[in-house]
């Protein structure tokens, strides 16, 4: 049976809260604001089946599907199978998200032993009393009141209504580094197509944000007294008026002999992640610019780029892309590159997810071209190892103008080391004695590396 699911509107409210409100889930996922406020990110979808509501949605860039729980008096099992065999359909085993205490004690009567649970603490639901918020008494909300206290005396705030005005700052606060640099740098026709081609079709609407678009243009506070609409080309004028550069006149001047390089590192920037084995820096996908070595580098970097100076290839010396395919063999192991410098110190959450993201600067472990794979690894001293599995972007993207969409899709995988610590009965990360197919999650990686550098 194929599973009849179609998109979540505001109209299929009273249908979707006849199961979530009386389902014993208590997770802040079954809330149909949060369904339908987060359905333009996620595609989601809904089907009654059975008597059981099934929730369908996409995550990881659009690239893999997810569900939630299924909620009501329908047979849970039934409802389990149609979803594995509509996950398969898709490319991927059955996963599903948000799943509470009370769902998996469920899951686990329906089938037992019939999934694996990771916990990802970074989504754990906050859960207080209304009346408690609302007078934050006692010892309890303590901190709480020290910090309304605390924002009373430093700031002299009022309330302000949102206008368009307003409305075009936080859009423009809301646009990526990459947006916004193309409208720092005045680029009309980019920003105009740019616009165009990425928020057509669009209603936003959370309280301070509140834009309706499609491919003629936007409409800011749509059906209040304070709309405002604008068309595209309109709207980037209109941004680069006020967020733009003011270009400054330049001076040429002719010079009689090239001015003699200098590699030294500029600035205070210095390496923390020590020269990639293959010559070419891992991390500068991350830059807007692609240095290839860290002394080229004008930023004081964290964890981006930042070679060793005195063991840095100049640009004629290093490898393009090419010649660092012969590097690598077909379906083979290869000796890892280089050697691994010692972890940098990481004294922010930030900094660790920003060195777990920036795992191809730790070298090309292994390779399959057959299923397009690519394996990076890092040995810690205490015996654990990690392994970043990374897979080709989907083919599905490739037509897209949007860079995102083409970025590789990667998973984490921790091997050994020191069992972990719990908290609350629960580990702050999933221990694997062998590499498996089950990732950890990001969240599990930083707990981790806490606990690592204490």
């Amino acid at each position: 049976m194929k599973i009849p699911f179609k998109p979540i509107g505001i109209e299929d409210k009273d249908i979707i809260t006849s199961f979530t409100i009386p389902s014993n889930y208590k997770n802040c996922d079954y809330s149909f604001a949060n369904i339908c406020s987060w359905r333009f990110l996620y595609d989601s979808e809904f089907a009654i089946v059975n008597g059981c509501l099934l929730i369908r949605f996409w995550i990881e860039n659009k690239t893999r599907v997810a569900y939630m729980t299924p909620t009501g008096q329908g047979h849970l099992k039934q409802a389990i199978e149609l979803l594995e065999a509509d996950s398969l359909e898709q490319g991927h085993p059955l996963c599903m998200l948000g799943v509470t205490p009370e769902a998996k004690e469920e899951l686990e009567k329906a089938i037992p032993g019939g999934f694996f649970y990771i916990p990802e603490r970074d989504y754990f639901d906050y859960i207080y009393l209304r009346e408690d918020l609302a007078t934050l008494k006692g010892k309890k909300y303590q901190a709480k009141r020290n910090h309304i206290n605390n924002f009373k005396k430093k700031f002299d705030y009022r309330y302000i209504p949102i206008t368009p005005e307003l409305q075009i700052e936080r859009f423009f606060e809301a646009l990526n580094r990459g947006d916004k640099e193309r409208v720092l740098t005045c680029e009309i026709n980019a920003i105009t197509y740019l616009l165009e081609a990425r928020y057509q079709d669009v209603r936003i609407r959370n309280g301070n944000f509140n834009y309706q678009a499609n491919s003629t243009g936007i409409m800011f506070n749509p059906g209040s007294y304070m709309e405002c609409a604008f068309t595209w080309n309109e709207l980037a004028h209109e941004l680069i008026k006020r967020f733009g550069k003011k270009r400054k006149p330049v001076k040429m001047v002719s010079i009689d002999a090239p001015e003699k390089k200098d590699n030294k590192m500029p600035g205070s920037a210095k390496c923390i992640t020590g020269k990639s084995g293959s010559g070419k820096c891992g991390a500068a996908a991350y830059c807007d610019t692609e240095y290839k070595c860290g002394a080229q580098c004008p930023d004081d970097c964290n964890s981006r780029c930042g070679w060793v100076e005195e063991h840095c290839l100049s640009a004629a010396e290093t490898p393009d892309e090419k010649q660092q395919e012969h590097f690598v063999e077909d379906n083979k192991t290869l000796d890892h590159p280089g050697k691994i410098t010692a972890l940098p110190v990481m004294k922010n959450n930030d900094q660790r997810k920003e060195w777990l993201r920036n795992y191809k600067v730790w070298g090309l472990w292994y390779e399959d071209k057959n299923i397009g794979v690519k394996y990076y690894k890092y040995d810690f001293e205490n015996g654990a190892r990690l392994i970043a599995e990374e897979y080709e972007p989907d083919p599905r993207n490739q037509n897209s103008w949007w860079g995102s969409n083409l970025t590789e899709s990667h998973y984490m995988h921790l091997v050994g080391g020191p069992e972990p610590e719990h908290k609350n009965n629960i580990p702050k990360w999933t221990y694997h004695t062998r590499y498996n197919k089950f990732p950890n999650s990001e969240s599990e990686l930083v707990e981790f590396l806490k606990e690592l550098q204490k």
